[in-house]
This record gives structure tokens, C-alpha cells and sequence, in this order.
């Protein structure tokens, strides 16, 4: 009897001790026992052939697996592991235009923690992209759009859309040309629908207001095959060759329809005067179209020779600037313009404040050849 009372203390002790001691022991030994959660937060960017995957830290986790698929539904089992990552994690080598799948784990005392919630995304890099001020627009392969840096905030606004980084405009998909201006971004749909946001102070979103949006507004135009952002407007080419404009028009005439007055702005599109079979254009202060014959055409501000037809007469509606044929290309600057010719050679004109268009600075009221090898022996002192 007296060995069968020791027996059964023994076995009070054992278990007291096994337990970790009173009523603590049982979480004791679940912390012991059980493995960290799974991570959280999991977000995955992607840029040119190569996915960035990132997540919040897990408490006690000393590192972290990645497991992928071009398939969803990814397991342990089934995903191509990644071992020791660390977040940020940088998935590179990738096909563009295909879709990933990603799930993460924690790892905590040998012990791995269940998948993450699994995230997608196309891996895919930027095809085109405008600038315009202190802002950028570009369009990924996968026809994303993605803004950063600061719109000039006309009526206090359009700071809402400020990033220091890219950022995805989540409303638009399946966009095939953007545009920047100064207080607002255009984007242009494969179905030839405009889409713009940003300030409409001037109702250069195009939409029949002056009601400004942080999110992509459908500008009341369609059919649409080019598309260009001025400061404060916006300009349109229809498939027909036609050109459109709205925005602010002021006494410099930028919209291109024959008026120029001060405080005058259209919120819908009215259509350029003197042009037809357009088949690029470009806005700033001014505007330039190239005709399909390669003769080039401008309105608006002239103030410092941008136009290139030799004043700096402001033009309401365009006129041919008839000393350049043959133009492939265009840029324009808010000051000055430049041209690529079907020769390849380049020129340009307007105000050349940092001496890019010769050696002496200035006006250049008359379309000015760049003499390239001129520039380069200039800037390296030779």
C-alpha cells in the first residue's frame, strides 16, 4: 500500500513538471510546440522582367520561404521554393506579359508556418511613358498605367495624387498611350475611349465640367488614335485625321478653334481649325500636329518663337511652318520645340535657354539645324 502512495506522488510530480508547473503549464507547452503564423501584408510589384515580393514580419520568425507558380492554387507541394528570403525579395529572370503567383511562410524553430495569402501579378515593364513639369506618366506591357511626382495643385487638389514612387492607377486597364500635363494625366484606351484625372479647374479633363477627379473620368470624345497633354489642356487626334482640343484657350489661343480671349476655356472638345489627316501631336504651352505628308503645323503660345514661323505672334488657329518638310517626329518644351526629320537629322526652335540649340543662347525665331557633333564637341571643350 505505502509503495502504491509513492507511486501514484511520483507520478503527480512527473506530470507537474512535464507540464511546466501549475496552471501555466498547458500554454507552456503549446509555445513549444507550435510554429509561428503566417506572414501577413503581402504585396507584389513587378517592373521590367523581374517581381518584387514584400510582407510584414512575423514575431519570431528567423526567416521566410517563397513559394511561386505561373499556375494559382500554390502549396508547398506544388510552388517552386524560394528558401532564406527577406522582404523585400526581388523575383528576377521573368517572362514579361505572365502571370505569377506567390505564397510566403515563416519559419520559427525549425518549425514552418502555414501559406500566406496567395498574391498575382503580370510580370510586365514600361513600353511608353510622358512627362510634363514635376510629374510622370508610363504604361507597362500590360497595358497598367502608373503615375508619380507632383501635379501643380491649381485649385489646392491635385496633391491627392502626388507619390514619390509609382503607383498604379487601379481604374484604367488596357491603355495604349498617356499623356502628362501640368495639373492632370490622359490616358488613351485600345477602344479609343480618352480617360483623364487630376485638376478640371479649366475642364481640361474633357468631361463637360470643371468638377476636378482622382480617378480616370471619360472625356466625351471616342474614336480617338493620338493623344497629347498641354499645361492646362488637351488636345486629340480622331481616327478620321480630325484634331480636337479642350481645356484652357486664353488670349494665346492654345485650343486651335480661331478665338483667343482672356479667361476663355471649353470643358468638351472643339475642333482645331486648318488641320486634317493628322497623324501625331504634341502640347505645352502650344501645340504641334504633323500632317500625313509630313508638313508640320502649331498654334497657341509664340511668346518666345516656338511656333517656328518666324514672329512671336500668338496663333489662335495653326499655321504651317513651311521652312521644315519631311518632319518624323516631334518634342515640345514650354518654350521651345524640337523635330526629327525623315533624314534623321534634328531641329528646332524657340527660346534656347540652356543653349541647347547652338552656342550662343537666346531666341531662335527660325527653325534651327542641330549640328550634333557641334553639341558634343562643345560640352566635352575639344
Amino acid at each position: 500500500m505505502r509503495m502504491g502512495r509513492m507511486l501514484i506522488g511520483f507520478a503527480l510530480i512527473a506530470s507537474l513538471v512535464g507540464c511546466g508547473g501549475g496552471g501555466g503549464g498547458t500554454t507552456g507547452s503549446t509555445d513549444i510546440l507550435s510554429g509561428p503564423s503566417a506572414p501577413t501584408g503581402v504585396v507584389v510589384t513587378s517592373s521590367a522582367s523581374k517581381n518584387t515580393i514584400s510582407w510584414q514580419s512575423v514575431s519570431g520568425a528567423t526567416s521566410y520561404n517563397i513559394y511561386w507558380s505561373t499556375t494559382p492554387g500554390v502549396s508547398k507541394t506544388n510552388g517552386t521554393k524560394i528558401t532564406n528570403a527577406s522582404s523585400p525579395y526581388v523575383h528576377s529572370g521573368l517572362i514579361d506579359n505572365t502571370r505569377y503567383y506567390y505564397v510566403v511562410t515563416a519559419v520559427k524553430d525549425g518549425i514552418e508556418s502555414d501559406i500566406s495569402t496567395e498574391q498575382q501579378i503580370t510580370s510586365s515593364k514600361v513600353v511608353a511613358l510622358d512627362a510634363q513639369g514635376d510629374s510622370v506618366i508610363a504604361i507597362k506591357s500590360d497595358g497598367t498605367v502608373w503615375t508619380w511626382g507632383h501635379l501643380n495643385n491649381y485649385n489646392n487638389y491635385s496633391t491627392q495624387l502626388d507619390s514619390t514612387s509609382p503607383k498604379m492607377v487601379a481604374a484604367l486597364s488596357s491603355v495604349s498611350k498617356v499623356a502628362a500635363g501640368l495639373s492632370h494625366y490622359v490616358a488613351l484606351k485600345s477602344d479609343g475611349t480618352l480617360w483623364a484625372w487630376g485638376d478640371n479647374t479649366f475642364g481640361q479633363l474633357g468631361d463637360g465640367t470643371t468638377t476636378s477627379s482622382a480617378i480616370p473620368v471619360r472625356a466625351n470624345i471616342s474614336d480617338v488614335v493620338e493623344i497629347a497633354a498641354g499645361e492646362l489642356f488637351t488636345v486629340a487626334v480622331k481616327r478620321d485625321g480630325t484634331v480636337w482640343a479642350w481645356g484652357w484657350n486664353g488670349s494665346t489661343g492654345n485650343l486651335g478653334y480661331g478665338v483667343s480671349a482672356a479667361n476663355d476655356y471649353k470643358t468638351n472638345p472643339v475642333q482645331v481649325l486648318n488641320v486634317s489627316n493628322i497623324v501625331s501631336v504634341k502640347a505645352s504651352t502650344h501645340a504641334m500636329a504633323i500632317k500625313n505628308d509630313g508638313t508640320l503645323w502649331a498654334w497657341g503660345n509664340n511668346s518666345s518663337g516656338q511656333l517656328g514661323d518666324g514672329t512671336k505672334v500668338n496663333r489662335p488657329a495653326p499655321v504651317n511652318i513651311a521652312s521644315i518638310t519631311n518632319v518624323a517626329k516631334i518634342a515640345i518644351g514650354p518654350s521651345s520645340t524640337y523635330a526629327v526629320k525623315q533624314d534623321g537629322t534634328v531641329w528646332s526652335w524657340g527660346y534656347d535657354v540652356y543653349d541647347v540649340l547652338s552656342d550662343t543662347g537666346g531666341f531662335k525665331l527660325q527653325v534651327h539645324h542641330v549640328n550634333f557633333e557641334r553639341r558634343l564637341r562643345v560640352v566635352s571643350g575639344s
